[in-house]
This record gives C-alpha cells, structure tokens and sequence, in this order.
C-alpha cells in the first residue's frame, strides 16, 4: 500500500475533524462575545453538521467516487477563507460561515474515505485515519490552550485558520487521488464476475455494513453529547477540560497507531478482536454517564476514547473490504447521518427522564460490530462454495 498518499489524505480528514473536536469550545467563545444568545448559539453546531450531511450524501449522489488534488486545493483554500469571514460580528454570516465550513469538511472526509477504501491493506489505512484525527485535534486543543486561543471567537478563528493550512497543506503535499495508488484493478477484483452469483445477498450485505456503522455513530455520539453536561449535573467537577478531553485523545492516538505499527495484513483480524474494543466502549460509555467521581469519569473517557477509535477504524475496513466503491462513496454519509442523529435522540430520551435507555441502547451499539463480524465468518465459507459451484456448473 502507498503510504505517502493515504498519510496524505488522513491528514486533510484530520484537519477537516478539528471544527468538530473544538465545537464545544467555539460555542462557548461565541456566548461569551455575545455574538449569538446561549439558546442560538448551538445553531453553529447544526450548521456545520447540516453543511457535513449535504456533501457527503450529495457527492456520491451525483456520482463522484473521488476528489482530485487540484479539487481538494480549491476546498481547502475556500476554507480558509471562510474561517477568516466568519469572524464577522454579522450573526447570519457567521451562521452561513459555518455551513460552508461543514460543506468542505465533508467534503474532506468523503475524500480521506475513498482513499482508504482503494488501498490493499484497509485496515491500516482506516487506522492511519483514525489516529490522525485523534493526535492532530489532541495537539490542536493542548496548543490552542497554551496560545489563549480559546478566550475569544476572533482568537480562535484566526489560530484555527493558521492551524488548518499548516496541517491541510502538508496533506496536500502528499494527497493523490485514489487512482493514482491504482485503485482500479483493486475495485474490479473485489466485486464478482457478472452473473456468477446473485447480487441481491451481497449487496444486502453491503448495506449491512453501512448500517452498524450508522447505528454506532447514534449510540456513541448521542451519548458523548451529553457526557460533560451529565456529569456537572451530578457534581462532578472537571477542571481543565480541554486538557483533559485533548490528553484522552492524544493516548488513543498513539494506541491506534501502534496497531497500525504492529498489523501484518497477511494475518486478518479475529471478530473477537471487536469485542475487545466493543466492551471498552460500553464500560467506558456507562462509566462517565453515571459516575460522581471525577478520576472515574476521566478513566472511563479515557476507555471510552481509546475504544472507539480503534472500534471505528476497524469496522471502517470491514465494511469497505466487501465493496470498496460502495464504501468509499456512502460510509462517510453513514458515519456523520448517525453522528448527527444521536444527539438529538439522545436528547429527547432525557426530556423523557430516560437516559439510562440511552446508555443501555449506547452499550449495545457497541456490541453490535462484534456480531455482525462473527456472521459474516460464518457466511464467507458458504458463499465461497456457492461460486465454486457455480463455476464447475453444479
């Protein structure tokens, strides 16, 4: 697998994921300007989401695969651009800002994702991506922390410029476009022979795939929504949190990195391997939903953090090993529809005084990738005898 192109294009996801590690800490800014009232300003959160969901739903609607270099230079550059605008005190600029901000992010991660899906060694680059993401937003908070960056709106915006082009234009150094890595006999090897098996199972499958991925995104990312809010409630005091959140994702980071250092992809993963991560995620979840104890809560963050990113990189690769194309195109909507999704349900689950069947439902989102792994174990050997059979005309 070509390292230089996939480093590249993990680089421009986790540049695109920093708005979305530092979203809490820009609305705080923005109340504290007063450029939006405390009940508006989650209105930039939506706004960034919603300019998310529209391009990678609309992207491999029009039937894009993949974003050129010279594609993904246009997208950081307008960017940029729109960071600096959105430091208007106009509240629909800023509010508009944040939209395309969301737009091109999307458009970023889409990219990232159809890099990995077209490499030989998924697993890896699904990896590659994850600890990416988790270090670089890590060291952007700990810096942006030790800047001051965080005491105004105009601070932020002006370091999280700066910030982007350094990290988006090394990436861009590096990016090609998955064609270039010879993306396509791999595409072509990957999917069947025309009328060597009935489509209807395998693309069942493939739908399988892109549908646990969106169920965990709604338990996980519903339930961290409410994790620090939750958690004040109940008296637990959490200083320094920047710091804190910054520490957890820089230590699972460098734990998916390790993985990716001591992968070998001729030896495939066991499904157990997911119940591992599955059951860190559930205890860690569970852990800071319900403590009082503030060395708990950032014990189970740390737990939770470090188990969902090696979760999520993993499920990732299986679900685009079964059809690379399909996954590179539609995983990205799958991941940031369910993202969008939990906390909303989430939050209608509390106004019903039922959060604990949030945390319940959360735990076994976690477990759900374990599961489908163990079927499609399973039903690889029946499938592969069903095409030799095929083959010798039985």
């Amino acid at each position: 697998m070509p390292l230089f192109p996939v480093v590249g294009a993990s680089l421009l996801s986790a540049a695109a994921s920093l708005p979305l590690h530092l979203m809490p800490l820009v609305v705080v800014a923005v109340v504290a300007e007063s450029r939006l009232a405390e009940a508006q300003a989650g209105w930039i959160a939506s706004a960034y989401m919603l300019g998310q969901l529209f391009a990678v739903l609309a992207l491999p609607g029009i039937k894009v695969s993949r974003i050129l270099r010279w594609q993904a230079l246009v997208a950081v550059a307008v960017l940029l651009v729109t960071l600096w605008v959105s430091k208007s005190p106009q509240r629909s600029t800023l509010l508009l800002s944040w939209l395309v901000i969301g737009m091109i992010c999307g458009t970023l991660h889409f990219s990232a994702t159809a890099t990995a899906a077209a490499t030989t060694d998924r697993r890896t680059a699904f990896a590659l991506r994850m600890a990416m993401s988790s270090l670089v937003g890590g060291s952007v908070i700990v810096g942006l922390q030790l800047m001051r960056g965080l005491v105004s709106y105009s601070a932020l915006a002006t370091q999280l410029t700066v910030a982007f082009a350094v990290i988006a234009g090394v990436g861009l150094l590096l990016y090609r476009a998955p064609e270039a890595m010879g993306s396509a006999p791999l595409l072509a090897e990957s999917e069947p022979a025309k009328g060597a098996v009935p489509r209807t199972r395998a693309s069942l499958g493939r739908l399988a795939g892109l549908f646990v991925l969106f169920v965990l995104f709604v338990g996980q990312h519903g339930l961290w929504a409410f994790a620090v809010q939750g958690a004040q409630q109940r008296g637990v005091m959490l200083d320094h949190v920047a710091y804190a959140v910054a520490a957890c994702k820089l230590i699972a980071g460098a734990v998916v990195l390790a993985s990716v250092v001591r992968h070998s992809s001729t030896r495939p993963d066991s499904p157990y391997s997911l119940l591992i991560s599955g059951l860190s995620v559930m205890v860690g979840g569970a852990g800071f939903a319900f403590t009082e104890n503030v060395v708990i809560f950032w014990l189970a963050l740390l737990s939770w953090e470090v188990g969902f990113s090696v979760l999520s990189a993993r499920l990732q690769a299986m679900t685009a090993q079964d059809n690379p194309r399909m996954a590179g195109m539609w995983m990205t909507g799958a991941i940031f529809l369910g993202a969008a999704t939990g906390p909303a349900l989430s939050g209608l689950i509390i106004r019903a005084d039922l959060f604990w069947a949030y945390v319940v439902f959360a735990g076994v989102s976690a477990l759900i990738p374990h599961g489908w792994a163990v079927v499609k174990a399973q039903e690889k050997p029946h499938f592969g005898q069903r095409v030799a059979r095929y083959k010798t005309g039985e």
